[in-house]
């Protein structure tokens, strides 16, 4: 017993000299691998089934976090922003600043995009369907208006794209 137990710590080790301050993880069944966001040196990681890390998305502008796979695009979350990346070759083509602080948690319903923003403690709420996928602007402003429950939304400010993005208060 005493020989298993050096072997598998040197196999642990090996694997988290790949990773830089991992903070999300998604699995990719179509492309058979796992994404892996670290905010450690601002990249994206993919890991095949059989544990072969490559780099995926590299020198990103600031430290991705939350990550999530909705078709063919891996969006994650990056500052105030959400980023979406081709996943064919980690192109990036989608980018929204949704006015967040830091948005960290990401997932959909198959149909919108909810990111948490864990500074301001709202949910957003994107319509990726309702922009360009490589719009790069898109400023959001909270509205007065609120609903019984309290609830906060966002609306974009120019460009004429229609509601993308709501926020709600949680």
């Amino acid at each position: 017993m005493k020989i298993f137990y050096p072997a598998l710590l040197l196999v642990s080790c090996s694997a988290n000299a790949q990773y830089s301050g991992p903070e999300s993880v998604e699995h990719d069944a179509e492309g058979q691998r796992y994404f892996v966001s670290n905010t450690g040196d601002n990249s994206i990681k993919q890991r095949a089934y059989d544990g072969t890390v490559t780099a995926f998305a590299s020198n990103l502008p600031t430290a991705p976090y939350g990550i999530e796979l909705k078709g063919d695009t891996l969006f994650a979350c990056m500052g105030g922003s959400i980023r979406g990346f081709s996943t064919v070759d980690g192109v990036v083509v989608f980018s929204l600043s949704v006015g967040g602080s830091f948005l960290n948690g990401i997932t959909t319903d198959g149909a919108f995009l909810y990111a948490t923003d864990f500074s301001t403690k709202k949910i957003f709420q994107v319509n990726v369907g309702a922009t360009d996928m490589h719009h790069t602007g898109g400023q959001y402003q909270e509205h007065a208006e609120r609903d019984r429950k309290g609830s906060r939304f966002g609306a974009p400010v120019g460009g004429g794209m229609g509601q993308q993005c709501q926020d709600q208060k949680l």
